[in-house]
């Protein structure tokens, strides 16, 4: 890769990826864009684990070095979305020359989302897996959010073996680096 902005963590579960992150996330922030930090976070993950960032942001007043104030500007500069709350189906329709019309929905990223981030981070990320699953889809929109892309994941492929799961791989390593493959049969 021409630049290290996009990295890939695949940790056993809980061995501190999170944090992590989010001690990443707290120096970048620290450092400020002028120095090349950053102004801002959004971290995707699936709904069950989106209190679990919430609390995770807490407890890094534990650890030597984070302050109160620190903690309360985490809250504030990183976004948490489930999957689910970074995408909305859209109707379009399509007018023919013949009059007729076709109705089809959309997958369109939400608009309080659908601006430039400082990172995006994807946990759990193995849920970004085949080509044309909707996570994938909505995480092959933002990837051009953001110059630095980071995925998480304590099972980044799974299954029964056969070729299989290594599909689970494509969504993730082509949000890391779009230009990655032309086509999915690449």
């Amino acid at each position: 890769m021409e630049n290290s902005y996009q990295l890939g963590i695949f940790y056993e579960a809980g061995t501190g990826k999170t944090m992590c992150v989010l001690d990443w996330l707290y120096q970048s922030f620290k450092k400020g864009v002028k120095n090349g930090g950053i102004k801002n976070a959004l971290v995707i993950c699936p709904a069950s684990i989106v209190s679990s960032w919430e609390s995770a942001i807490d407890k890094m007043l534990q650890f030597k070095g984070y302050t109160a104030y620190g903690v309360r500007q985490m809250h504030n500069l990183v976004t948490i979305r489930s999957f689910q709350k970074t995408y909305q189906r859209v109707e379009t329709q399509i007018k023919h020359r013949d009059g007729t019309i076709d109705k089809k929905k959309v997958l369109k990223i939400r608009p309080d989302i659908l601006h430039e981030w400082g990172a995006i981070i994807v946990d759990e990320s193995q849920g970004l897996g085949a080509h044309d699953s909707t996570q994938t889809k909505i995480a092959l929109q933002m990837c051009y959010l953001t110059e630095r892309r980071y995925i998480l994941s304590g099972t980044p492929v799974s299954g029964g073996g056969g070729g299989e799961d290594f599909k689970k791989l494509y969504g993730q390593l082509k949000f890391l680096n779009p230009d990655l493959w032309g086509s999915y049969k690449e």
